[in-house]
């Protein structure tokens, strides 16, 4: 189901179901009724009849039968694959297990897989290791060019399991399914198949009619989109004797003697290796996404649609250049492009350069492409040996990057000058033209630079540096409080960022979702926190809480970026106050209660007590603020307003602060312990909510080949707790 506003760009990763698959799946829901498919009553038994039938329709999917093919339910297709890592009989082994890099020479019993894999199957090796030869990681050619075998190796004691991507789930590329056979007659009665058919499926048509695989890995989401803990195995009936399995759970076992030790396994070879109950409600709703797909003209004709949509992607980056002709994108792709879908999937897998030729992060990518409602996937994708290979990245530099702090889902997407990562956009059955649209013209929007293109900066400045502003946001994310003195402590200033509002699932709201909340206007007076609607004169419908703690109610846990605190909820009236102004339902108002909290990933060793993101004070300095207003034609004081900063000094050359290591405003040291990254949310008027890209563009035109960062991060140095900060303090710093 498509959410109204936003663009969906990461199929890959997860399609979406059809408005109409989710609301047939809820109507069976209502009308049919399942029960556990081990017991012998009426509701078993049609449970046992739809699981037939779901496993059936698999096999017509695939065009092959169950003459052909077991079908065993998993959870996913990482759930398969580690079913056959723990099940193959590699046969005896009389040679200690070691990694080759090479299949030269090699005398039986490997564990072979492609570099270009997901980590899913690279993690299959710890799993064999100790019951197999030699592991091999190695290129899709090096299969290709696998010599043909002799008869004489058949009868061998020893198998070899090579796992083959069917395609690449970081860039596409489809590898040519012809190697299945031609590994086959490589070692003879040796040498078996499982293929990772997880990305090619979501889009492909798998033929297994023509295709003879021993064992194909397979992830049903990614073809519906739901449900998603589904998953299947598919195991060749003439190859179920490859697999023995050790563990045995609910299900699988005729019987199991406590004494003996004696177990007696399931004759059926599907039975015994689903263990427990499988998530039978989940198969049922198989059926809704089989006919999804036909409604869709069928997965043949999803496949020639999504391919052209990513064709057309595609040519769009790879021949968009900037004014000075240097071209805005790398992409990563199955050589010559995008020729034909049999060839390369629809993904499209890329890195974009400034007009200089310089690289620009991932990061930056996805802020751009919030601000165009774009979803898209970015970093290495769980596939760290293409990204390795496509971007060039060596061993040694891939450890050297992680002794740096590079690790997976972060932030990190240039070292050095170099990418560490890509941006992926992918298209599933519900893509349409329109997608392309929106992400062609976010690239023009905010990567492709024209003649014209200029930056300036105000040369205002005043005689001598002075704090001029004070704010403190008691509320997360709602309207700021301004005043003339207050005080401070390592944590921030009082009663900052103290409380925050919960939605019904337990989620932190902000105004990235949220921007209603900027309508709330805080006031702290007489011992309690009051809530205002902003704009309300007069008959001013208010509420209020005491500043401490709430109730004497259980404190719950909750996390604020790197953050774990403690919370108590403030009570229903509150609540219910906020439910009527924003408009929403199960709002609660909740309070920090905990001094000690942790900051397990802080790498500036700082703690604090507040909400605030990433540490106790911001600072932004107005003449910048007024360079970028001046840019983009805004006033100064809205786009102040929207950085949402504690303090705000003025008189210091614009963009100045960006170096300074330490800062006293009057004679209270404190010192510099980050920059601020900024995202979409300086995109909202702070006074209605509405968003205007042009802030953050601007910001990121200014940062050309740099974070986009604005404003500086403060820590009070010790021993200056409950220090008074008072508006018109000047102020002094360090280099």
């Amino acid at each position: 189901m498509m959410e109204k506003g936003r663009v969906y760009l990461d199929h890959a990763g997860a399609t979406l179901p059809s408005e109409s698959q989710l609301t047939a799946i809820g109507l069976d829901l209502l009308q049919m009724r399942l029960s556990n498919p081990h017991s012998r009553h009426p509701s078993s038994m049609r449970t046992r009849d739809v699981v037939d039938r779901a496993r059936n329709r698999i096999l017509r999917h695939f065009n092959t039968s169950s003459e052909q093919f077991h079908v065993i339910f998993t959870s996913n297709a990482t759930h398969s694959l580690k079913i056959v890592a723990e099940s193959f009989e590699f046969g005896a082994c009389e040679h200690e297990c070691e990694v080759a890099r090479t299949l030269a020479g090699s005398p039986g019993g490997l564990f072979v897989y492609m570099r270009d894999a997901h980590t899913s199957v690279v993690g299959m090796r710890e799993i064999v290791r100790q019951r197999c030869s030699r592991v091999c990681a190695v290129d899709f050619n090096e299969l290709e060019n696998l010599p043909a075998g002799q008869d004489e190796h058949a009868e061998s004691p020893t198998r070899d399991l090579l796992v083959i991507t069917a395609m690449s789930n970081f860039c596409g590329r489809k590898y040519p399914l012809r190697v299945i056979e031609h590994i086959h007659k490589w070692r003879p009665g040796r040498s078996f198949v499982c293929l990772d058919a997880a990305s090619w499926v979501s889009t492909s048509f798998l033929d297994l009619s023509l295709y003879k695989p021993d064992f194909v890995a397979v992830s049903l989401y990614k073809i519906f989109g739901y449900p998603t803990g589904v998953g299947c195995l598919l195991v060749r009936t003439d190859r179920s004797h490859l697999l023995r399995k050790h563990f045995f759970g609910g299900g699988t076992v005729n019987l199991t003697d406590h004494n003996s030790f004696r177990v007696y396994r399931k004759a059926d070879f599907i039975e015994s290796f689903e263990d427990g109950t499988i998530d039978f409600y989940g198969i049922a709703a198989l059926e809704r996404g089989f006919v999804d797909l036909d409604a869709f003209g069928g997965i043949k004709a999803i496949q020639r649609k999504t391919f052209t949509l990513a064709s057309r992607t595609y040519r769009a980056l790879s021949t968009r250049s900037h004014a000075n002709g240097q071209l805005i994108a790398e992409v990563y792709c199955a050589e010559p492009g995008f020729v034909n879908s049999e060839v390369q999937g629809p993904i499209v897998t890329f890195n974009l350069f400034r007009d200089d030729g310089s690289y620009v992060g991932y990061t930056e990518v996805e802020k751009m492409c919030d601000l165009f409602g774009i979803e898209l996937r970015s970093g290495c994708f769980c596939n760290q040996g293409a990204c390795q290979s496509y971007l060039r990245i060596p061993s040694t530099r891939l450890i050297a990057n992680y002794e740096k702090g590079k690790v997976c889902g972060d932030t990190i997407d240039i070292i050095n000058g170099r990418p560490v990562g890509a941006s992926r956009v992918s298209f599933g059955r519900q893509s349409s033209e329109h997608d392309v649209e929106i992400f062609n013209a976010m690239i023009d929007a905010c990567f492709v630079s024209s003649p014209s293109s200029q930056h300036f900066l105000s040369n205002r400045l005043i005689s001598k540096p002075l704090l001029t502003d004070i704010l403190i946001y008691p509320v997360k994310s709602c309207s700021s409080i301004r005043v003339q003195r207050w005080k401070a402590g390592t944590s921030g200033f009082e009663y900052d960022r103290r409380w925050m509002i919960v939605s019904r699932h337990g989620n932190i709201l902000s105004q990235k979702r949220y921007p209603k909340l900027c309508s709330i206007q805080p006031q702290i007076e007489d011992g309690k926190l009051i809530l205002l609607k902003k704009g309300n004169v007069g008959d001013r419908r208010s509420v209020a809480v005491p500043l401490t703690s709430c109730s004497d109610e259980s404190w719950e846990s909750r996390r604020i970026c790197t953050h774990k605190v403690k919370t108590i909820d403030c009570g229903d009236e509150v609540a219910q106050w906020i439910d009527a102004e924003l408009d929403e339902q199960g709002c609660r108002l909740h309070q920090v209660v905990d001094e000690q909290l942790t900051s397990e990933c802080n790498t500036h060793g700082h703690t604090t007590t507040s909400l605030s993101n990433e540490a106790p004070y911001l600072l932004i300095n107005r003449s910048s603020a007024s360079s970028l207003a001046e840019m983009i034609g805004l006033d100064t004081k809205e786009v102040t307003k929207r950085f949402r900063a504690n303090l705000i000094v003025d008189g210091i050359e614009p963009f100045l602060e960006d170096s300074i290591t330490g800062m006293n405003i009057g004679d209270i040291p404190f010192k510099v312990i980050g920059h601020c990254s900024r995202c979409q949310m300086i995109c909202i008027d702070q006074e209605n909510g509405a968003k205007d890209a042009s802030l953050l563009l601007a910001l990121r035109d200014y940062r050309l080949g740099s974070k986009i960062t604005f404003g500086i991060y403060l820590q009070l140095e010790k021993g200056y707790e409950g220090a008074m900060l008072n508006s018109a303090m000047s102020v002094s710093y360090t280099i």
